[in-house]
């Protein structure tokens, strides 16, 4: 979202800055008409291959700065959700720097702005051409280049869709803080946020990260996300230019009695304690991977409990398995996978499995916990057990 807040500002701000600047360099009205708003609607809209629309374009004379009102760059369709809209853009310039072919942004703020990202089933997303048409090799003199040293994008809502793998997030009181000291680096952080999938309950979600640019990638060195039920610390890198690609490491506290009620809000087990995971989160152009390893010093199910319980697990949009897991159990050990496959198909009903092996569990502890009248058991036990539904 941070990513997608400083590429559209700078998408927008080369097209209409150059264009501005070498049309108006000493104008003395406060409103630059509507001539130069539609060039910059008309210029903007093929930089990006997406109709752009501005309400107003002007200039405040005393602090040097353009001002764009009420922007709106459309969604794939005309009747689908604007990719981005926003109140208001200031735009602050270095006259002197356009002598060496260079457009210099002293600052860049965007305020009460709203950007809305869409991923479909066939793989296809509204992200625009952000980096504008493919550009013929230069033979002739350096090309007007454009820096920014300050950018800021408050007040602002991002939103994502994944309509194929229904779940997404949104992310209100925005706040994108990115300046070039040497290198791009930036923050971004919103409070008050929801993620969803399918028909899962929403969970709030509060988020802060440090990220730098490097080679049009989004390099996010530090994120601590706070969720309903969890606490989790990452690192990624989104790379903007190949969008929705990004990889994350994710290191989650896990509240199991939470998770419970978000994604088995239906049933009426219980769950107790807390766990850990480690792993990875995989976002690309048709899909995403969740994966990695858990463990919980105990873990319980109703009355059960499973000391020492850890294992590995896969979510895809096709299934969520656990490839292998284990843990005591009655003074012995157990082990066990589980699959629930195929997901995302509504023509097709997705079928459960659970296979686990028992050894060494103690039979009276067992029948102790079972409290069966009449009957006590004793020694050891083994075995394997399927159950497909």
């Amino acid at each position: 979202m941070f990513a997608a807040a400083y590429r559209h500002i700078r998408a927008i701000v080369v097209v209409i800055a150059i264009l501005v600047a070498s049309v108006v360099v000493s104008v003395v009205a406060v409103d630059l008409g509507p001539s130069l708003r539609e060039r910059a609607e008309r210029e903007g809209s093929k930089w990006l291959d997406r109709p752009m629309h501005i309400g107003r374009l002007g200039v405040q004379l005393g602090r040097g700065r353009f001002v764009i009102e009420d922007l709106l760059i459309e969604g794939v369709t005309p009747d689908a959700r604007p990719w981005l809209t926003a109140k208001r853009i200031e735009i602050s310039l270095t006259w002197s720097a356009i002598v060496g072919r260079e457009i210099l942004f002293d600052s860049v703020e965007m305020t009460d702005w709203r950007m809305v990202v869409e991923s479909f089933r066939d793989g296809k997303h509204n992200w625009p051409r952000v980096n504008g048409p493919p550009r013929a090799p230069r033979t002739g003199p350096r090309p007007v280049v454009s820096t920014m040293q300050y950018v800021r994008a408050h007040r602002g809502e991002f939103v994502y869709d994944d309509h194929g793998a229904r779940w997404g997030v949104i992310a209100p009181n925005l706040d994108v803080t990115v300046s070039k000291i040497g290198e791009y680096r930036g923050r971004a952080e919103f409070s008050k946020g929801t993620i969803h999938f399918a028909e899962f309950l929403p969970m709030a979600a509060n988020m802060a990260t440090s990220f730098k640019i490097e080679g049009g990638k989004i390099v996010l060195d530090s994120i601590d996300l706070i969720t309903d039920g969890a606490v989790s610390h990452l690192t990624g890198v989104v790379d903007a230019g190949r969008w929705p690609e990004m990889l994350y490491q994710v290191k989650s506290r896990v509240q199991f009695p939470r998770m419970r009620e978000i994604f088995f809000w239906r049933d009426s087990f219980a769950l107790q304690g807390d766990g850990d995971f480690t792993g990875t989160f995989h976002l690309f152009k048709g899909g995403r991977e969740l994966k990695g390893d858990f463990y919980s010093r105990e873990a319980g199910l109703n009355d059960y409990r499973f000391p020492n319980l850890e294992g590995s697990l896969i979510w895809v949009p096709q299934r969520f398995e656990v490839t292998r897991a284990s843990s005591g159990f009655f003074d012995g050990q157990t082990r066990f996978k589980y699959l629930m496959a195929p997901l995302g198909n509504p023509q097709q009903k997705a079928r459960g499995r659970f296979e686990v092996e028992y050894e060494n569990v103690d039979l009276q502890a067992l029948t102790d916990f079972h409290e069966i009248n009449g009957l006590r058991l004793a020694g050891r036990a083994a075995g394997r057990n399927l159950l497909d539904w």
